[in-house]
This record gives structure tokens, sequence and C-alpha cells, in this order.
């Protein structure tokens, strides 16, 4: 059996699959996580549901400052 790599190619044949740019598995990502649009468009604060519920999103240690300082709220706290 042939292989279609030419004969002046040294390298082992995984190392020309694994660098092709058209291999999905090997495609450049952004290493932050990419939110999905449902997340990015949360408000904060409260919220009601039909009126007898009420919904509070809890702040986190990375979440901006509430204040608008531009801080991160762990910032804010220590």
């Amino acid at each position: 059996m042939l292989l279609a790599t030419p004969h002046n190619d040294r390298r082992p044949r995984w190392q020309s699959i694994a660098t092709r740019s058209t291999y999905p598995a090997f495609e450049r990502t952004s290493k932050r996580r990419k939110g999905y649009p449902s997340e990015t468009r949360v408000k904060r604060g409260l919220r009601f549901v039909h009126g007898d519920k009420e919904l509070v999103e809890k702040l986190g240690r990375n979440d901006p400052c509430p204040c608008n300082s531009g801080l991160r709220f762990q910032a804010v706290l220590s």
C-alpha cells in the first residue's frame, strides 16, 4: 500500500496529519471560554417571576463589582 505523502517528506505520518490546517481536531481556539448568548445577556439584580417568586443572582468572586468601579467583587471585599 502506498501513502499519498511525497518521498522527500521524512516526517512521521501522524505529524504531517496533525499539522494540517484543515484538520478539525487541531484548529486554533480561544483559551477563554466563549459564553453563550443567553449567558452574556443575563441581567443582574432582583427579578420577579409570576409575582410571587423572587430570583436574586448572587455575585461571584470574579464578577464585576455592582458599584461600577471597574474592580472585581473579590478585590472590593479585601
